[in-house]
């Protein structure tokens, strides 16, 4: 019991951690990260050398992906998509969007915002 005493509740010694305001909000159950552009880097042996190439892939987002980047739902996504004012790649079930055109979408909004207003 002296020993507890001693050491005290354990609180007052530990360093505070800074107020919450200060920390970022993350929902972690919703937070996935971006893809991030692929590298890849092939070593080719030529006679004189040996030379190296460095291909950057923009990533392909799924659908979920690139709602949550817009900021819309799934839904709202699939009517851009069957409106033909995004587009997307389809490989058996699965459906894609590239970085690119989801920015040329991005754009697209922008400029229409623009003129709605002006």
């Amino acid at each position: 019991a002296a020993k507890a005493a001693q050491r005290g509740s354990g609180r007052a010694d530990q360093k505070q951690s800074p107020a919450k305001e200060d920390q970022p909000t993350i929902n972690r159950a919703h937070h996935h990260p971006a893809p991030q552009r692929a590298t890849h880097t092939a070593y080719h042996h030529t006679r004189e050398a040996f030379v190296m190439t460095t291909t950057t892939v923009d990533p392909l987002y799924t659908v979920e992906q690139a709602a949550r980047l817009l900021s819309i739902s799934r839904t709202e996504l699939f009517h851009e998509i069957r409106r033909g004012r995004l587009r997307s790649i389809k490989r058996g079930r699965s459906r894609r969007i590239p970085a690119e055109w989801l920015n040329d979408y991005r754009t697209q909004l922008i400029t229409e915002g623009i003129e709605e207003t002006a």
